[in-house]
């Protein structure tokens, strides 16, 4: 790749990690895929995913996850789902600290 490919996949890539993530529109704007081969854009997807940069479709307002945000979303639900059981869970954390 050339100097003005790489200045222009850094700057992706610090724009990513700035906003955690990236809708496919910055990205091909910052990129135009008529500029770079598939290989390369692969390769650009695989570093930001590698990232945990999130690349979100703006047209239908659907996000791809991760695997870690998606178990955190799971246990965020379960916790209000059985407020009890939270409760329960955090004092058990404070009376373990306290012992």
């Amino acid at each position: 790749m050339n100097k003005e490919k790489n200045k222009n996949i850094k700057g992706l890539i610090e724009k990513g990690k700035r906003q955690k993530r990236l809708s496919y529109d910055e990205i091909n704007e910052i990129l135009p895929e008529n500029l770079y081969a598939p290989e390369e854009i692969e390769e650009i997807f695989s570093q930001l995913s590698d990232l945990q940069i999130t690349i979100e479709d703006e047209d239908s307002g659907t996000f791809i996850l991760h695997e870690e945000e998606v178990e955190e979303e799971r246990l965020a639900l379960e916790e209000v789902r059985n407020p009890l059981r939270s409760y329960l869970k955090k004092r058990c954390v404070t009376l373990c600290v306290l012992i």
